[in-house]
């Protein structure tokens, strides 16, 4: 039990001092005003799929689609959620997933792109939402693996 609870923090704080290494600019990214965090979601050995690792968190999520798949990336899509479209591409590249915003847009809106555009509160919880999902199901494979140690 001692050395589970030790493997856990151990690898939280492997995962806090990950996440010290990015600054400010390099986690968030100005984008009319509002800020986006992009800083890419970093695995171990634990993962032995990461596409089938998305793949899964997208299907958990209510309104996610995938709407295109390569061996290093998938587009995926919020298809008319409550009058928004969303599309954002996940790419795999080594151990990190990087969320790239693709494009986000109002159904209902025949106006130019710039007046048609997602409200940002919106389209932050929306993609921080997908962000977790997937970061839940690389916990959880952590822990496994964790586990499997001892």
């Amino acid at each position: 039990m001692y050395r589970l609870l030790f493997t856990c923090i151990a690898l939280f704080i492997s995962l806090s001092s990950n996440a010290q290494q990015y600054s400010l600019e390099n986690a968030t990214q100005t984008e009319n005003g509002y800020k986006l965090y992009i800083a890419p979601l970093k695995f171990g050995n634990y993962v032995d799929d990461p596409i089938t690792l998305v793949i899964s968190a997208i299907s958990k999520i209510n309104g996610w689609k995938i709407q295109s798949q390569t061996d290093s990336s998938i587009t995926a899509m919020l298809d008319n959620y409550k009058g928004n479209d969303v599309v954002v591409r996940i790419d795999i590249a080594g151990n990190s997933i990087h969320f790239v915003p693709v494009s986000d847009r109002r159904v209902d809106c025949s106006k130019s792109a710039d007046k048609c555009a997602v409200k940002r509160e919106h389209y932050e919880r929306w993609l921080n939402n997908l962000r977790r999902h997937v970061s839940k199901n690389i916990y959880q494979l952590a822990l496994v693996d964790a586990q499997k140690s001892q």
